[in-house]
């Protein structure tokens, strides 16, 4: 029995067995032997493949690498969802409609996609993840956003809270939401290379950071709210190093 999440990959070695009927199985077991040491460089302690919004939430903890295999990973379809109780390192917060992940007090998580990666949140006042007192934190090519569902949303996409050293890379943050990336004390939070279009108030919220950088983002179609009139694509109130650099700015109307 293991107190931590575990996992298991199966490899077919192609040639092996000529390996083995050629060469003896000596020659092949030191093939398996340099194989899986390739594999420990690659894959850092404590990395897990999960398949399933039940498995994401189970592997959650300090240090996780997280790799999501291809699929949609429907937040409110996990088992415990609306469990409002601290469930190791996440809980489930009521809003208006159902409930918002909330994932707390971690450090070192990193959430992989492999191929096309969705998580969605289906409540319209929920956002869709939320990171509070984590730091060392990385997203890496996940697309993040709401099911399809009649009418708009009332909560953003990502939201980090007094959070250190996030880093977000190759992701797709997509509206309804009403902002794509909403920060609020917090330090080194850099989103590179991603892509945030389609939200309804704006693309960026930040309140009381330090050393925000957007750098070879695409900002886009955002601003379709017909509610928040006169709203900022990027908004900021006491915040010290706001960067934008090498992004593309097209189709919004804020």
């Amino acid at each position: 029995v293991f107190d931590h999440p575990t996992g298991t990959a199966i490899f077919d070695i192609v040639g092996l067995g000529e390996i083995n009927q050629t060469f003896g199985r000596d020659v092949g077991d030191q093939r398996i032997r340099n194989l899986s040491r390739v594999m420990r460089e690659a894959l850092p302690e404590g990395t897990v493949a999960v398949g399933t919004v039940d498995e994401l939430l189970a592997a959650i903890a300090p240090q996780a690498v997280i790799v999501l295999q291809p699929g949609e990973y429907n937040l409110s379809a996990a088992a415990d969802y609306g469990t409002e109780d601290l469930r190791g390192f996440y809980r489930w917060e009521l809003v208006y409609g159902g409930c918002g992940l909330v994932i707390e007090n971690v450090p070192g998580l990193r959430l992989i996609g492999q191929g096309e990666v969705s998580i969605l949140a289906q409540p319209r006042y929920a956002e869709v993840l939320t990171f509070r007192n984590c730091w060392d934190l990385s997203l890496e090519n996940l697309t993040l956003g709401h099911t399809t569902e009649p009418g708009g949303c009332c909560a953003g996409v990502l939201n980090l809270a007094d959070c250190d050293n996030v880093s977000v890379t190759g992701c797709r943050l997509f509206g309804c939401g009403s902002m794509g990336v909403t920060a609020s004390d917090c330090h080194a939070v850099a989103v590179r290379e991603s892509r945030i279009d389609s939200c309804s108030d704006g693309a960026v919220s930040a309140g009381s950071c330090r050393d925000l950088r957007l750098e070879d983002c695409e900002l886009c179609d955002c601003g379709l709210s017909q509610d928040a009139p006169g709203g900022s694509l990027l908004y900021t109130d006491r915040c010290v190093g706001f960067a934008l650099v090498n992004c593309t700015i097209t189709g919004n109307r804020v």
